[in-house]
């Protein structure tokens, strides 16, 4: 059994026959935009966790923890990063 991870839109639709076998009520453009809502979702959070972190170290000892975590949790949150994806 070969696993690989699908990394493109050309992979996905060359996939998209195995899936239709497994969700039969699918069909390729349903297919396609969970796809995209899964990368987009997965993104948003590498984009969450990078910029926690840079800001924690940047801002380390000048501005204070707290402050920097209601700010992150206001700019960096599911809605605003959806709003920024979109």
């Amino acid at each position: 059994i070969l696993i690989k991870e699908l990394k493109n839109e050309k992979e996905w639709k060359e996939a998209y026959p195995v899936m239709k076998q497994l969700r039969t009520h699918l069909d390729e453009d349903q297919f396609l935009q969970l796809i995209q809502e899964a990368a987009q979702k997965e993104d948003i959070q590498q984009v969450q966790q990078v910029s926690k972190a840079s800001w924690n170290y940047t801002y380390e000892g000048i501005i204070p923890f707290e402050i920097q975590e209601s700010f992150l949790k206001f700019a960096y949150n599911d809605e605003m990063m959806q709003k920024r994806f979109l």
